[in-house]
């Protein structure tokens, strides 16, 4: 539950000094390719919508 969730939290905060140089590689990397792809996923399927008669 929260609790779970609020130990985990914090578990990840106190370690974070020392996984932090791969974890922000892995993160970044992550989040460079899969946010763009998720915007131009609804940015595609907005304008197909828009463009059909």
């Amino acid at each position: 539950g929260a609790i779970a969730l609020i130990w985990i939290g914090v578990a990840i905060f106190i370690l974070t000094p020392f996984i932090a140089p791969t974890l922000q590689g892995v993160a970044a990397g992550v989040v460079f390719i899969a946010l763009p792809l998720f915007y131009y996923r609804l940015l595609i399927r907005n304008l197909a919508a828009h463009e059909r008669p």
